[in-house]
């Protein structure tokens, strides 16, 4: 179906091209539609086909074949369908009795004709200017190089048989109107495109190879000579850029080239060069060579002949095609047997990336520092696809739970977590941890249930042969992002900043899993929320608070806990706990408890009155021992009532049985059971042992580095 629909809304946009309405409508409806799949601007390379269609260099059916095969394209990189109708509905052809090439009748509706295949209503080509020379009857005529003497002052005296031959001006070769080389583009020949955003160009500028002098050799002698160039490699080697920076290198701007696109008939290629200006030079450019060779050999011939003109032609193609068509004794290997090829390789060597690292262009500074196994040809070529795929799966309808999973993996590796997580762990951060928060724009954002499978290998199936938006960690069943997404995304001006929650969340995994980069992404963490915080973000100050405790920044965690007991009587407890338990300063803690318990908090309150029960106990022990007997009177009830241990008992079966278990904290945990157990040491004067802490239960182990 959309085979169909590609094929009549190409024949359409041929037709458009010899309509009146053609500049001021169809044709900025067709580059708006084609950019909106493409990114790209169409516009010169459909008045590019307008010309060659109006002047006969080519003919309206091979030029509809083409656009079709461009318009097939374009359905795979976004949904366009529904504007490709509308096109073909407002700009179809006017209906006509017959085709002016067969002039078979044709039907309202038609936009091919029947019988011939033409596109009905396409630029009929202009024949080339005929000379008219007016002669004199006074005047004696003397014959052109071109003419012969006819018969109009001749006086015949009986009935004579002859032929009269009317010659015109032979017009310009069809070649001398192939656009010159500095009116194209590099995408225009088929160099691929690279990530862009904001004002950064289309492209970024070319890193010179180690095999350009190899390859500026051979085409410079086939400029003077003719002869066929072809650059081979594997996949996203970056044969085309390659190719074209050679041909801008040594050839000059006025050098015409025919950008021959996939299903262009190469046939016609002999007698458009036939006539040509002989001071001019002429490339033929083959982007993909293999999809213009067939096993008839109906291209070889063509491709010999223009060779033997003295043409160069430039072609780039696949390591594996090569093979397939160079070698054997069929037509197309003997069209090859004569080429010179330079190879390319994914690989780039030291003095390539040395070269690649002084450009100032921030792609390219990306793929060296994000490329991980890929070459820097293949990320920077896999980058648009990955990225488009990406945010297109958030749209609705979409892969939700696919879009948030590789989310999370983007924003982890901006943030420095860059190790590889199971895709349980992935869960955990999205769902457990609630990494995203809740925001009026998208909502609670969370992943819908476990991770699927099926989401799973959307995310890692390679695009292009080579990368998917997940690729695999240091160890089996782990994942990462890509990294020319993790790029993408720091360079987009369009994503939100990241919240001190989602900061802090990245700073919790990386140290609860214990992964390599937890430093970084601790100190990474508080340097962003520190600004928050002293900004007066809300909450921002407790995120702060906690690292710094884990960190073992006693200063800087004093200072926020204490911020957040000024904020809000009711935490004040925050701080007494962490003067308890991190500084063994029960005596100077309890007051900030009991502001939080007298603010109506009742956990501070709970604990408060665990830590002076315990507390009087001691104190009763003490008078008891040196003699008072109200002391000594009470003392043993009490002890059997409320003893310590019984303290403590009490209150972690309290806990166990109303807090969910979760994963143990990354760093020191400044709960109530830890307090309390802390707080009665202090008071009997005993060591505590963190050993004889109860564990709470731990998640399996989801990360693996």
């Amino acid at each position: 179906m959309l085979d169909d629909l590609a094929a009549a809304a190409a024949g359409v946009l041929v037709s458009s091209m010899g309509s009146a309405e053609w500049e001021l409508r169809a044709k900025p409806t067709f580059v708006h539609i084609y950019g909106i799949a493409m990114k790209e601007d169409a516009g010169p390379t459909l008045d590019s086909f307008r010309r060659d269609v109006s002047s006969g260099a080519i003919s309206a059916r091979n030029a509809a074949l083409i656009w079709k095969s461009k318009i097939r394209m374009a359905f795979n990189r976004a949904v366009i369908a529904h504007e490709v109708q509308q096109f073909i509905e407002e700009f179809k052809p006017v209906p006509s009795a017959a085709c002016p090439s067969c002039e078979a009748q044709t039907e309202s509706g038609d936009i091919y004709c029947v019988e011939c295949g033409d596109v009905l209503g396409a630029p009929v080509p202009v024949p080339p200017p005929v000379s008219v020379i007016s002669v004199s009857q006074d005047t004696p005529h003397v014959p052109g190089p071109q003419e012969h003497v006819d018969f109009s002052r001749s006086r015949f005296n009986a009935p004579v048989i002859g032929v009269q031959n009317n010659y015109g001006h032979i017009g310009s070769a069809s070649a001398d109107r192939w656009p010159r080389l500095a009116e194209l583009r590099r995408r225009a020949l088929g160099v691929r495109p690279v990530s862009a955003f904001g004002d950064e160009p289309a492209l970024p500028p070319y890193i010179p190879r180690d095999r350009d002098a190899d390859l500026d050799r051979l085409v410079a002698q086939a400029l003077r000579e003719g002869g066929l160039v072809v650059v081979t490699g594997e996949p996203l080697a970056g044969k085309t850029a390659t190719a074209w920076a050679a041909l801008h290198r040594n050839a000059d701007d006025n050098t015409r080239i025919f950008n021959a696109h996939s299903g262009t008939d190469l046939r016609e290629l002999p007698a458009a060069l036939r006539g040509r200006d002989p001071a001019g030079t002429y490339v033929v450019w083959l982007d993909d060579l293999e999809g213009h060779l067939d096993e008839r050999g109906v291209v070889a011939g063509p491709l010999a002949q223009v060779i033997h003109e003295g043409v160069l032609v430039l072609a780039t193609m696949r390591d594996t095609a090569y093979e397939a068509h160079r070698f054997g004794d069929h037509p197309t290997a003997r069209a090859l047997r004569g080429a010179r090829t330079v190879d390319l390789t994914c690989d780039w060597s030291e003095d390539e990336l040395a070269r690649l690292a002084r450009s100032d262009d921030p792609r390219l500074g990306d793929a060296l520092r994000w490329r991980g196994e890929l070459g820097v040809t293949q990320f920077l070529s896999v980058g648009p696809e990955l990225w488009e795929e990406w945010c297109r799966a958030s749209r609705p309808g979409g892969r939700a739970n696919g879009y948030l999973l590789v989310s999370a993996a983007i924003d982890a590796a901006r943030c420095g977590l860059t190790s590889g997580l199971a895709p349980e762990t992935w869960e955990y951060m999205i769902n457990v941890r609630g990494m995203y928060g809740y925001s009026r724009v998208h909502g609670d954002r969370r992943l819908d249930g476990p991770v699927s499978q099926d989401d799973l290998e959307w995310a890692t199936r390679p695009r292009l042969g080579v990368s998917g938006l997940l690729v695999p960690g240091a160890e089996e069943g782990t994942w990462r992002a890509c990294g020319t997404l993790v790029a993408d995304a720091s360079r987009c001006p369009g994503l939100p900043p990241f919240t001190s929650h989602l900061w802090g969340t990245m700073a919790h995994v990386a140290a609860e899993y214990d992964l390599p980069e937890r430093d970084e992404v601790s100190r990474a963490a508080r340097d962003v929320v520190r600004i928050a915080a002293e900004a007066g973000e809300l909450g921002a100050d407790a995120i702060l608070a906690v690292l710094s405790t884990w960190a073992g920044d006693a200063p800087e965690a004093r200072r926020w806990w204490g911020r957040i007991a000024e904020r809000e009587p009711s935490m004040a407890d925050s701080l007494g706990r962490y003067l308890l338990l991190e500084q063994g300063e029960l005596t100077e803690a309890i007051p900030y408890i009991q502001v939080a318990a007298e603010a109506g908090n009742p956990e501070p309150a709970e604990l408060l009155g665990f830590l002076l029960l315990a507390r009087a106990l001691h104190w009763l022990g003490v008078a008891a021992e040196n003699g008072k007997p109200s002391a000594g009177e009470v003392l043993p009830a009490l002890r059997a009532a409320l003893g310590e241990e019984q303290i403590v008992a009490a209150l972690m079966r309290h806990r166990a049985e109303a807090a969910p278990k979760r994963p143990p904290a990354p760093g020191p945990a400044l709960s109530s059971e830890r307090a309390v157990r802390i707080g009665v040491d202090l008071v009997l004067g005993r060591h505590h042992d963190p050993a004889l802490e109860e564990t709470l239960e731990t998640p399996p182990d989801t990360v693996k580095e």
